[in-house]
């Protein structure tokens, strides 16, 4: 799904409708055919159906690898292999509850990593250059930097409070078998003949893996669905709005009593908006006209022309993307750990570690990383270049390739 909301390269800004002192414009274009609020309502509800079946897809099959996972290959001094004793549906929920916590924590950090990132280069490259040499052409490759540095920050950010959730939810399901069984919690160094470490569906922690990504998925499902959601009141009439001047939102709410300067090229007359017309319009959806404007410009398309089936694709993408990312570093975690393996030596032991070294999964995160980054930075400028539709179908793509490699790293596809 595209990254709504603070994903160009303009630095976010605090605009307000009372108070902001230029008199920028937001540019929507010319008067469409009217729009049915309930279409849209409608399109915007039959879009969620593939990806919550994916979402219930995933918990019908967590519960079935539960009930056939060992909770030995885990931890060996269990009483008993089933998984069911440990993994329950107040653990399923607190699981889920954990994964949606590290979705809204990643989304709320990202104005930090922006600020963060423009102050940086800011100290570094502007002040410098511009006390050297001052250049239009130069600030904007500053804030094209700005950009690519922030959707990196914020790549790292998300991957790692997935690692880190991860991590807290093995370590609950540790502490629950130690107290429920009664057993040492960390074991001897495994001897030297012990098979090789791997993981596989019959792993408690393949179970952990869908139930956390399955929380990051139902965050990002309803938030994106709000995103786009809150705008629908916006189309209660049947026209358009079409270009919202700040000037005449001053002159309405600050100045009433001035005079609105009028327009008279082709395209004011065609497409502006005087402020007669915006008299009996609460504040409040000004505000969302423009946050409309500014994504309708992001996107490079009306949102009303956002087919249902588009939609539909970057809820899917978004589900596809949070599971799959989940299960591959859930692996590449459950290696660094230890784990018996499907094929135990028999009393053997193995050693584990509730936080092993960043560089055992170095490969791993280096790669989701990367792999976020040029999807938040494609997002951000080349939707204009290579279209909507072709950005949507290529990312669904790449999530489909994220789940089924995370699928066959835990063994799943076999």
């Amino acid at each position: 799904m595209p990254d709504v909301g603070g994903s160009n390269f303009l630095r976010p800004s605090n605009w307000s409708p009372v108070a902001s002192p230029n008199n920028s414009q937001i540019r929507v274009g010319p008067l469409p055919a009217p729009v049915s609020w309930a279409r849209l309502l409608l399109g915007q509800a039959l879009a969620l159906l593939p990806a919550l079946a994916v979402l219930a897809l995933t918990l019908a099959a967590s519960y079935a690898a539960r009930d056939a996972c060992d909770l030995r290959l885990l931890y060996p001094d269990a009483e008993t292999e089933v998984c069911a004793s440990v993994l329950t549906p107040r653990v399923m929920a607190l699981f889920l509850a954990l994964g949606a916590m590290s979705w809204h924590t990643a989304y709320a950090l990202r104005p930090a990593c922006w600020e963060a990132t423009f102050l940086v280069t800011k100290a570094l490259v502007v002040l410098p250059h511009d006390w050297l040499f001052p250049s239009a052409l130069f600030d904007e490759s500053v804030m094209i930097l700005t950009g690519l540095a922030s959707a990196l920050l914020r790549s790292v950010v998300v991957e790692g409070l997935r690692l880190l959730g991860q991590v807290l939810c093995v370590v609950t399901v540790v502490a629950l078998a130690w107290q429920r069984h009664n057993a040492a919690l960390v074991r001897a160094a495994a001897p030297a003949d012990e098979a090789a470490c791997q993981v596989g569906p019959d792993d408690p922690r393949f179970v952990v893996a869908l139930w956390l990504g399955a929380g990051w998925a139902a965050a990002e499902l309803v938030a994106g669905s709000y995103q786009l959601g809150k705008f629908l009141p916006l189309y209660r009439s049947v026209e358009r709005t079409p270009r919202l001047d700040e000037e005449d939102l001053l002159t309405d709410y600050v100045h009433a009593d001035a005079d609105a300067d009028a327009d008279a090229d082709t395209d004011a007359a065609s497409s502006s908006y005087s402020s007669s017309s915006t008299e009996e319009m609460p504040i409040d959806e000004l505000i969302l006209v423009r946050e409309k404007a500014e994504l309708e410009e992001q996107l490079g398309e009306f949102l009303e022309n956002v087919s249902p089936a588009t939609i539909a694709l970057w809820r899917l993408d978004s589900v596809l993307w949070d599971i799959g990312c989940t299960l591959i570093l859930s692996a590449s975690l459950t290696l660094a750990e230890g784990c018996l393996g499907d094929a135990p030596t028999p009393g053997g032991t193995y050693t584990f570690l509730a936080l092993p070294p960043l560089a055992t999964m170095g490969p791993t995160l280096l790669v989701l990383v990367a792999l976020r980054t040029v999807a938040t930075t494609v997002w951000m400028v080349l939707i204009p270049r290579l279209g909507l539709i072709s950005i949507t179908y290529t990312t669904m793509l790449v999530g489909l390739a994220l789940l089924s490699a995370g699928l066959g790293r835990w063994g799943a596809l076999a």
